[in-house]
């Protein structure tokens, strides 16, 4: 094993999800001294989600109209740019994303990237990190030193290393007074009896808690979710839905019950292709952000062989349907992605990790009623909307309890048979998100900027979740650590004392940081 020690950068960007290469490009486009950075990220390949099958990306609408690209820097221009088009939400495809990806970031001035580098440990003096040391896949040890941090992961790991407050979970209703917040806001009863033959609960199930009331806290997350880009099979542009290693039917039994009797490749992107949304098992997400790298390798395989095997069940089974068998036999996974793992994304739907608690908390009422924040460096315009977050037993014989059926049977939109509220998605107004909720609060750590899983509250996580928010945020971070360089001061001092011009740089680039909903 070797040690690899890398010269100091001014600024050093941790994570693979989207506010990661948004923010080294952000950095590096603000005037000024000669700064550098290095971006690290666990993943072999740089562009997150957006590169991982979700190419039918959620941009936000108000009065009719979509919101969301002129906070982005042109990105979702620059693929649209690629098929001819103008429009701001042309959904795109994951190879062609990457290249994107790929081509801006070489166009980053004084910017290493080092991919496949998993986090191990942070080592700071006082409230100041010196250090962040990460593995490969050798084991050899990377060190890296800068003057500011980012924290740019899907997961919080980050911060959750340097001992920072986060949060993992829901907070109770009582604690920002957030009508949709906590457990139990929307249970609903399927018909489903989730025990198998033996008496046993069907894999994802798991036993109603006790102890808990309406609106309580608890440690519930959206599951985490494996994107598959979908196309016709005509022209041997796809291959064949195929059985994944690791299958096993007892792992997707509770969407076996729930089998639809025709199935649908997802949303329509470019090529003929489709961006086919999924939810895994319930808890998956939960499992995911607490877990070791080596039980994160394990939970992907286990995702592969639940999602796929799922499309393998439906499309060939001799139990499945006839007609659903039928509906599939014209699809197959996208021949032109992944070609190095059998067309299928290569990394998960993360919805939702640690969250930052900082300088300031965004909650469900900065999102409804009190829209406007002095300190503003972005906008959010996308619904709150959340994802199933539990299946529950109540014991043998009894039917399953589901909370917040969203799609109901998780990966589709076949609903679970059930009674009881609606699903939860609740409408925002546009709301600016302050500088704030990217700081740590300044006695944990004074030179960590938090771009992805910012501080907000689990509720107003439901909205501020997309690949462009990320975007956003990662942006607003690295305008932040690059004016905060050049001026000497600390993260929070620029941040709070000198938002203004922060804001300043920001507009001056085209990002938007306020609209005025009742104008638009």
């Amino acid at each position: 094993m070797a040690e690899i020690h890398y010269p100091k950068a001014g600024l050093v960007v941790y994570g693979g999800s989207a506010a990661s290469f948004k923010t080294v490009e952000a950095f590096a486009a603000i005037d000024g001294g000669e700064r550098t950075a290095i971006l690290v990220t666990p993943d072999d390949h740089i562009g997150a989600m957006s590169i991982n099958s979700l190419t039918a990306t959620d941009y936000g609408t108000y009065g009719g109209k979509t919101i969301g690209d002129f906070v982005t820097g042109n990105f979702f221009k620059d693929i649209a740019a690629m098929w001819g088009s103008t429009a701001v939400n042309l959904r795109g495809q994951s190879a062609a994303t990457e290249y994107l990806v790929g081509r801006r970031l070489r166009q980053v001035p004084r910017m290493i990237p080092k991919t496949g580098l998993r986090l191990l440990s942070v080592n700071m003096t006082g409230t100041v990190i010196d250090a962040i040391t990460c593995a490969d896949s050798d084991g050899n040890h990377h060190i890296f030193t800068a003057d500011i941090f980012v924290e740019a992961t899907e997961e919080g790991d980050l911060m959750h290393a340097a001992g920072v407050s986060t949060i993992l979970g829901r907070e109770a209703d009582t604690v920002y007074g957030e009508t949709l917040a906590g457990w139990g806001k929307h249970l609903a009863t399927s018909s489903i009896i989730p025990y198998n033959q033996a008496g046993e609960k069907l894999f994802g199930v798991e036993d109603y808690p006790i102890g808990l009331t309406v609106g309580d806290a608890d440690d519930r997350v959206m599951p985490l979710g494996l994107r598959t880009t979908i196309t016709l099979r005509a022209g041997k542009r796809a291959t064949r839905f195929f059985e994944p290693p690791g299958y096993d039917e007892s792992l997707i039994e509770l969407l076996i019950r729930q089998a639809p009797s025709e199935w649908k490749p997802g949303s329509p992107t470019q090529e003929g292709e489709f961006d086919h949304n999924s939810d895994l098992w319930a808890y998956s997400g939960r499992e995911w952000v607490e877990a070791s790298w080596a039980e994160r390798d394990a939970i992907y395989d286990k995702a592969y062989a639940y999602w796929i095997g799922w499309h393998w069940w439906q499309s060939n089974s001799p139990s499945s349907p006839a007609s659903l068998r039928a509906s599939m036999l014209p699809y197959g996974y996208a021949i032109g992605e992944f070609p190095d793992n059998h067309r299928i994304a290569r990394q998960l739907y993360v919805r939702a990790g640690r969250r930052l608690i900082g300088e300031y908390v965004l909650n469900q009422n900065d999102t409804q009623q009190f829209i406007t924040k002095s300190d503003a460096i972005a906008v959010g315009t996308y619904s709150l909307d959340t994802h199933i977050m539990g299946t529950f037993a109540q014991g043998p014989g009894l039917p399953m309890i589901v909370e917040n059926a969203r799609f109901g049977v998780p990966g589709t939109k076949i609903p679970f048979p059930i009674t009881g509220a609606p699903p939860l998605t609740y409408r925002t107004l546009p709301y600016q998100v302050p500088a704030r909720c990217l700081l740590p609060k300044e006695a944990e750590a004074s030179n960590l900027l938090v771009a992805s899983n910012i501080s907000l509250s689990a509720v107003a996580q439901w909205s501020l979740r997309m690949e462009k928010d990320r975007m956003n945020t990662g942006a607003a971070a690295g305008v932040i650590a690059a004016l905060a360089l050049d001026g000497g001061r600390t993260v929070h001092e620029q941040a709070k004392d000198e938002i203004a011009q922060v804001q300043s740089a920001l507009t001056g680039r085209g990002h938007v940081i306020a609209l005025d909903p009742y104008h638009l």
